[in-house]
């Protein structure tokens, strides 16, 4: 009977030979588990989206708005991909520094809103943003608002007729001079 060592030629071996195989292998499973780890989370495989500049900001924005932040609250959603959430920070307006609802601020019924829906000074607006997971990904904010900060806001408006920060960086602290 032939024993385990005889039958896989175990000492017949050469030491060079058995690093090099040795090597191979470490290198094709580490290729494997890269190709697994890629497959088996496909968030990761997602891209970060790039800051839009403070120019791309108030050009795509319609509505840009400098307030107070004064409340924040969130809620966990089930996405296809994990999860995300979504955050409603109550914002006290200081000034508005623009406002087209030509630019999508339709309501859901498909109508514009008119300028007496624009935000005005003093008034508190409602707005909303998500972030994917509790961080940042392909669609979502990078950071959430501080609370109880000066804030400047580039706003837009979704189809469910709220304002909402622009992606991925849709607002700038701003000092309270």
């Amino acid at each position: 009977m032939m024993n385990m060592f005889d039958r896989f030629k175990l000492y017949q071996t050469k030491a060079f030979e058995r690093k090099a195989d040795m090597i191979w292998t470490l290198i094709l499973s580490g290729f494997l588990i890269n190709i697994v780890g890629i497959l088996a989370m496909p968030q990761t495989a997602q891209a970060h989206r790039t800051p839009l500049s403070t120019d791309e900001l108030e050009e795509s924005a319609c509505c840009i708005v400098v307030g107070k932040v004064k409340s924040l609250s969130s809620r966990e959603v089930k996405v296809q991909l994990g999860s995300e959430h979504q955050f409603t920070a109550i914002v006290e307006v200081k000034s508005v520094k623009r406002w087209i609802p030509e630019s999508g601020s339709k309501r859901p019924d498909g109508s514009f809103a008119p300028p007496s829906d624009a935000p005005k000074p003093g008034k508190n607006i409602e707005v909303k943003y998500r972030r994917r997971g509790g961080a940042t990904g392909v669609t979502s904010q990078d950071s959430n608002l501080p609370l109880d900060a000066q804030v400047r806001l580039f706003l837009t408006t979704y189809p469910d007729g709220h304002l909402h920060l622009l992606e991925p960086n849709g607002w700038e602290a701003i000092s309270s001079d």
